[in-house]
Parts: C-alpha cells; structure tokens; sequence
C-alpha cells in the first residue's frame, strides 16, 4: 500500500527505432509494464460509460492501495464487500453507511446535525447549510415557496441545535414539528426563548407574517416535501444518531466510510446524499491544518447528485484542505447537462484525466475535443486500455489496471460476488 494514487501501467510494448540510413521502424525487445502513480496532489476525473470497469479498473485499486483514510460513494455496496477487511487489515476503522441495507453489514448511523460539533460551526449559517440541502435546487416552480421553506426548516434546525437537549437534536425532531399547528410552535419560541439570535428571530417571524393561512400552509407543505425521501422509519432511524466522530474525519484518522445506495435509490434519494456529503466536506473544510495523509473522496455515478454546487466549490478549494477529489462520470454529456459551461471548471481542476471504453462516435468525438486525440485513435483503444492524462503527461495507450487479476493485488481483495469466475 502507498499513499499514491494507481492510475494504470505505461503501454509501450515496442520501442520505435529509427535508423540514420532507413525510414523503416524496426521493432526492438518489450519494454516492461511501469506502475503509473500520482501523488495526489490535486484532483482526479475519471469519464467512462456503464460496463466499462469503472470498478475493478480504477475504484477498487485505489480503496485496495491507498493508506490515507478515504470516504467514497458505493452504489452497488462492491467495494466495501470487496475490501472492508483489506482497509480493517491496515488498522482503519470502517464506517459503513447503508441505510437501504444492500449489504449484509450491520449499517452505522450518521447524525448530520453534528455539524454542531465542528470548530468552524455557526448555527446561523449551517442550520440553513442543512435546510438548503434538504429542498434542493427546486422543489416548486416558483421560487417563493422554496425560499420561504428554507427560511423555515434553517429556523427550525437553528432552534434546536441552540434551545433544544442533544438527544432531541436530529431531523426526526424537525419533521416532528411540521403539520403539528406550526404558527403556534413558531409563537411559542418567539416568546419563550430570549436568547435565539437575531437571524432565527427574524426567520420564525417572517413565518408568521404570511398572514393568510393558506399561504403558511403552502410554505409549510413544501418544507414538509423536502422531506419526501426521509420519511421511511429506517432513514429517520439512521439519521437520528452517530456512530463514529465526525471529528475523526476533520483530524485524518484512520477512518474510511463507505456510502452504500443502490442504483435504484440515487436518483429519488440524491437529496439524502447532497446531505451527507455537504457535512462531510464542511468537516474537511473545517480543519485548521492538512492531515500526514490526504483523504481520498471517491465519487462514483456522480451525475446522480444532479447540480451539487458544494462539489463545485470542493473541487476549486479542496486541494488546500487535505482532500482529492475523485469523480467519475460516465461520459461529458452528463456533466454539460447538470453544470453547463461549469463542465470546464470540472475538468479544468483535476489535474488527472482517464477515459476508456468510449465505443460511440460522439462520445469519441466528445474526448477528442478536449483532449486533441483523434476520434479513430480513441474507438481503436482495446478493452484492456485507456487515456490518461496526467499533467501535462499523456500516456496514450496506457493498460488500465485490474484488480481481479492483476498481481500486485493478489490476495488483498475478499471475494466478490459479481465476479466470482474471474478471480485469482
């Protein structure tokens, strides 16, 4: 293990040899495979399409390798199967969040509001950080309605993180106040609670100056829409408490976390999601220095977070907190459609570019732009090869890696049920 990032191995079988008297190239002795590693340093984007050995060519080597602690979306539960005793073996402790139960491992809980306990909290700001993340870009078509209701749901988690005991301080209780009688709730703490500050003040009283009831109603509905995905009993249960410190991850303790959501839960619980990660980057941007090692944050099916504007933001400033980002898409178009012309920005801070398995013209096409390879060079790749750019460094053919077989990954990984016939 290192604390390097494996990208693949150089792919130069034949040395071209040009004579002085001949314009024929003569093929000389095979050059031995190199190990192409990155120190991460910056961050890493990964575009390859469903099928191609995302997986086994790129996320599991890199969870296998890397001694660092590491924090990485697993949307199929693979990886933490594959390679939770490979992390355990190392001395890390492993966190493994898997509210839908995919996996056999018994789910650890995550209280998002102990963002409390981060040096850099502010109730004011990071009550409607949470409230933001829980409505989303839009719930309604009119802007009225999801402005207000984020005022509401920040007042609300403002008010318990600051006036309520710590047990009673998680969304569960939030949830509980809606469609209970609010405006009298709201009048109540206005009243009682001298010490709340201006902001949560002014918030439960913008609430209560909607006069007509229909409108607080409307405001309280969307508030209560916002958490559509939390309703089930198992997400409210693993949402109610902690098991690990969140402090572990701001100081770089041996602590991986795996994020288990299956497929079919990516799309109509991406806002459970945008939740957790933006606790988890606002604790990596609350460190005051950067950890020995770095932590690897591992994006797979990024495109499932929609526009995350904190994704945006990590990738521009994450490099002077301890963090590389790795995300992985599975082709150009999904990043132009949920950022725009921000899919410049994206590409433009990682600093480390891998496709493969481009088998569409347009995809090729797509590569080709941005990179200066043909479109025929990049259709021409074989299963095993890929693209990458390191830098200003093109290794082009370059072999991707494989855990399954590849050598130096022998005997590390636990079995994995989805490959079982093409294993060592």
């Amino acid at each position: 293990m290192s604390n390097e990032i494996l990208m693949g191995y150089s792919h130069s079988n034949f040395q071209q040899i040009v004579g002085f008297k001949s314009n024929k190239t003569k093929k000389a002795s095979p050059i031995p495979e190199e190990l192409l590693t990155f120190d991460g340093r910056a961050h890493i984007i990964t575009i390859a399409p469903t099928g191609a050995g995302k997986g086994i060519g790129t996320v599991q080597p890199n969870i296998l390798n890397y001694e660092g602690p590491l924090i990485t979306l697993d949307p199929k539960g693979e990886q933490v199967l594959t390679c939770k005793k490979a992390r355990e073996k190392i001395g890390h402790k492993v966190v493994v969040l898997d509210p839908f139960q995919v996996t056999h491992f018994k789910s650890d809980h995550f209280n998002v509001m102990d963002i409390k306990h981060l040096s850099n909290f502010d109730a004011d700001d990071d009550s409607f950080t949470l409230a933001h993340q829980l409505v989303g870009q839009s719930l309604t078509h009119d802007p009225f309605w999801d402005n207000h209701a984020k005022n509401l749901l920040g007042a609300l988690i403002n008010y318990h993180l600051t006036c309520k005991s710590p047990k009673d301080q998680h969304l569960g209780k939030i949830r509980g106040m809606l469609g209970k009688d609010l405006s009298y709730q709201c009048a109540l703490i206005l009243e009682k609670e001298s010490k709340i500050s201006n902001a949560l003040r002014d918030a439960l009283a913008g609430f209560l100056s909607l006069q007509d009831p229909k409108t607080q109603s409307s405001v309280e509905g969307t508030a209560v829409q916002a958490f559509s995905s939390l309703f089930s009993n198992r997400i409210e249960n693993f949402l109610s408490k902690s098991t690990f410190d969140l402090r572990d991850i701001v100081d770089g303790k041996p602590v991986d976390i795996f994020i288990v959501f299956p497929p079919d839960k990516l799309k109509s619980h991406n806002r459970l999601l945008k939740l957790i990660f933006a606790v988890l980057f606002k604790a990596i941007t609350s460190r005051t220095e950067i950890p020995s090692t770095r932590t690897l944050f591992i994006l797979d099916e990024c495109a499932s977070l929609e526009r995350f504007e904190y994704l945006e933001n990590m990738l521009a400033l994450a490099r002077g907190y301890g963090l590389i980002i790795h995300t992985i898409w599975q082709d150009i178009s999904q990043i132009k459609q949920h950022y725009g012309n921000g899919f410049l920005s994206i590409l433009n801070n990682s600093l480390v570019w891998q496709f493969f398995g481009a088998d569409k013209y347009n995809t090729a096409k797509e590569i080709s732009d941005i990179t200066g390879i043909g479109v025929a060079e990049i259709l021409n790749l074989k299963d095993d090869e890929q693209l990458l750019i390191m830098g200003k460094k093109v290794h082009f053919p370059a072999k991707k890696l494989n855990y399954l077989t590849d050598a130096i990954f022998a005997g590390k990984a636990s079995p994995n049920p989805f490959y079982k016939n093409f294993q060592h």
